[in-house]
């Protein structure tokens, strides 16, 4: 798994500096893992669902950069 967010980190930022035109020193990611137990679809929680039962959870990825 730390392979794939690590892929993920720099996928991301390059995404942002070609699309965005942000320097790349200026970007920042960063990568929230969450238990299904700790999130839900209409009211159930993911767990409960069975939801990403091959084991890999949901993420939240959060950008930010500078263009300057």
């Amino acid at each position: 798994m730390a392979e794939q967010m690590k892929a993920v980190i720099e996928m991301v930022t390059q995404a942002l500096v070609e699309a965005g035109g942000a320097p790349k020193l200026n970007v920042r990611v960063g990568i929230h893992d969450m238990p299904k137990e700790n999130w839900g679809i209409a009211g159930v929680s993911a767990k409960d669902l069975g939801r990403w039962s091959s084991g890999a959870p949901p993420f939240g990825l959060y950008g930010s950069w500078r263009l300057n």
